[in-house]
This record gives C-alpha cells, sequence and structure tokens, in this order.
C-alpha cells in the first residue's frame, strides 16, 4: 500500500513541475493566498523575501539546519548539547522501531519536513500499526514540492524520537520563536510566542524589551497576555548565536523550570505566506530582510 502511495505522489508532483516552474506555482499561490502581485525582480515585503529566498539563496547550511537531526550537531558546535532537547534514537526505516523500548511519553519527528510530528503523551493507548503506518507515509515523501521550499528538497529521510518535556501543568510548553534579521551593521529581533498550541491557539508579538506589538499572524492574540520568561535574556543570547550564519531565521526555543531548550531553525515561515495584520507589518519586515544577492 505504500509503495502504490508512494509512486502516485511521485506522478503527481512531477505533473505539478512539469507544466508550470516553480516561479509560475509561487506566483500564483502568493496572489491567492495575500492577495497581492509578487515582486520577484525587486522584492520589498518579508513574504516576497522568503519568496526570493526559496528560488535563489542556495545556502547548504539551510539543508542542514532544516533537518531535525543534522542540526543537533550544529546546535552543539554553536552553542553546546545541554540545550538539546534529550534524544531517544534516530532511524530510517519503521521495521526498526522497538516500541516496547519507548518511554511511556515521546515525541517523533521526520527530519525532513514540516509539521511532520508525533506526541505520544501515553504509550499505552497508542495504536503501534497505525502510528508505524503513518510514520512510513511521512519516511517516504518529499517535502519539497508541497510549498517549493528547497532546502527540504536533499534531506535524508529519517525519524528522530526525542523525550518529551512538559511545562509545570503537564502541558506542552509555550513556543518562542525569535525571528532574527542580522543586518550590516546590527541585528533586529521580534518574538513570537505561541501558547496553547494543540487546543485554543494563540500567537503574540514582543520586542527584546517584551513590549507587545501590534501584529496578528495566523492566528489570535491572547486575550491574556503571555508572561515574560525569567531567562529571556539567555534566550536572546541564545537565538542571536544560532543565526549568526544567516541574513534571517526564525529559531525557535522553550523554556522550562528555567531551562532553555532548542527547538528547530525555520528559514521560510508559512512558506512565505504569512497573512499580517496589519498589513503594512509585512513591508516593515521586509525592510529588515537584507537579502544575499
Amino acid at each position: 500500500m505504500l509503495i502504490i502511495y508512494k509512486y502516485r505522489e511521485i506522478i503527481q508532483n512531477f505533473l505539478k513541475l512539469s507544466f508550470l516552474s516553480e516561479k509560475k506555482i509561487i506566483s500564483h499561490k502568493f496572489k491567492k493566498k495575500l492577495g497581492y502581485t509578487l515582486n520577484i525582480d525587486q522584492p520589498k515585503t518579508f513574504n516576497e523575501k522568503i519568496q526570493y529566498r526559496k528560488l535563489y539563496e542556495r545556502n547548504p547550511l539551510f539543508i542542514t539546519c532544516a533537518d531535525k537531526y543534522a542540526v543537533r550537531e550544529y546546535v552543539t558546535q554553536k552553542i553546546g548539547n545541554h540545550y538539546l532537547i534529550p534524544l531517544i534514537q534516530v532511524i530510517d526505516s519503521v521495521d526498526t522501531i522497538n516500541f516496547a523500548s519507548l518511554p511511556e511519553q515521546f515525541v517523533v519527528k521526520a527530519t525532513h519536513g514540516s509539521g511532520w510530528n508525533m506526541i505520544v503523551k501515553d504509550k499505552s493507548k497508542i495504536d503501534f500499526p497505525a502510528m508505524q503506518y503513518q510514520l512510513g507515509k511521512w519516511l517516504l515523501k518529499n517535502f519539497y514540492p508541497r510549498q517549493l521550499e528547497w532546502h527540504y528538497k536533499n534531506i535524508k529521510p529519517q525519524l528522530v524520537f526525542e523525550e518529551m518535556i512538559l511545562d509545570a501543568s503537564g502541558n506542552i510548553p509555550t513556543d518562542f520563536k525569535f525571528h532574527v534579521f542580522n543586518k550590516k551593521n546590527e541585528t533586529e529581533i521580534y518574538i513570537q510566542v505561541d501558547s496553547d498550541r494543540f487546543g485554543a491557539h494563540t500567537r503574540d508579538y514582543f520586542t527584546t524589551s517584551w513590549e507587545k506589538l501590534k501584529l496578528a499572524v495566523k492566528c489570535p492574540n491572547s486575550n491574556e497576555e503571555p508572561q515574560k520568561p525569567k531567562n529571556l535574556e539567555e534566550m536572546i543570547e541564545v537565538a542571536r548565536k544560532l543565526s549568526e550564519d544567516f541574513n534571517y531565521v526564525r529559531v525557535d526555543l522553550y523554556s522550562v523550570d528555567n531551562a532553555i531548550y532548542f527547538g528547530e531553525l525555520t528559514f521560510s515561515p508559512e512558506a512565505g505566506f504569512s497573512k499580517f495584520s496589519p498589513a503594512e507589518a509585512d513591508r516593515q519586515w521586509g525592510e529588515s530582510f537584507i537579502l544575499q544577492q
């Protein structure tokens, strides 16, 4: 069944990319999702510059750092392995999963895509054959044709099993995402805070001084403002170090019991289709994003 699924996907992707160029596909999606015409030759907005990156920037570090397993070594070299969520195992075939040896709680991530995560809070409630089938489907897929994000195209498909980290209430912790723009003589950072991601998901934005920004992207702002992390200064420093090789990257971190954990590095948030409210923020962020020519 998985083999049939794989061949069907290959044929669909081939047809999709044969009749239209990447540029035309992206331009069509861009106008449909954001309501304005993509200017790829003279990009000015944040979303336009993400599309430019997808089409033209070919930094090999993007591949390494988008890989959910390979990035662990990059993080270790930059800031030390004590910021990494403990690793249980990494495999490239579902046939090698030893389900009995896994802890009662764990997280599985596919190395070669975005959003391909499985959170297991109670192993006893898991249908293992169904889990195995889903993970097998991920291993057979190439994430690249979905949104034409170049850096996912050649990542080796693997599954990373990590220990689960939970907050004091036993929930998945708040996600702190640092949008870091490195310009010639300065660094600009906006902090995105995603709360209750698997429930009533809210999203808020702050400056590094924890001043709330009048900005919403995809999710509504929270009714109750997220608390400033006690270790915010350390989180900012971690984000600066992990971003120093890039003109722009989003650094995702967690803070649990005053300990900081690395989540991931993201080079094309929302695949460059982020609908900003107010809309002028799209251009404001674009001004901070200095492209590599």
